[in-house]
């Protein structure tokens, strides 16, 4: 399964990256991955149900949150700088098509 097949680890993502609150409520179509609900907020998720099976109902999720989330001032660029050369090149990567779009993926190795 990949990453993003998975709804809740995006939007825990977006909500961190946003620094904002985001509620996500169920789509329950187990055929297509989707089901579940999450409420997100910039410090992490509060609550998450994730649930594919065809009998599930659905849950309801209660979270106490800020309702203005304390924002921090980030400079991308900056963190991209000086983080981007402590990774590894490899020469294990290969490219595929995945759901019509193309990834570059990197063998893992064990050590």
């Amino acid at each position: 399964m990949f990453p993003h097949q998975l709804a809740h680890s995006n939007e825990d993502a977006w909500a961190r990256g946003l620094q904002i609150n985001l509620l996500a409520a169920d789509n329950h179509v187990p055929q297509d991955w989707n089901s579940g609900s999450g409420i997100f907020t910039p410090a992490g998720h509060a609550a998450v149900y994730h649930n594919i099976s065809t009998s599930s109902t659905g849950k309801l999720l209660v979270a106490d949150i800020d309702i203005r989330p304390r924002k921090s001032n980030i400079d991308w660029s900056e963190f991209a700088r000086n983080n981007v050369d402590h990774f590894e090149d490899s020469e294990d990567v290969f490219t595929a098509i995945v759901y019509d779009d193309l990834y570059n993926f990197v063998k893992l190795k064990s050590d």
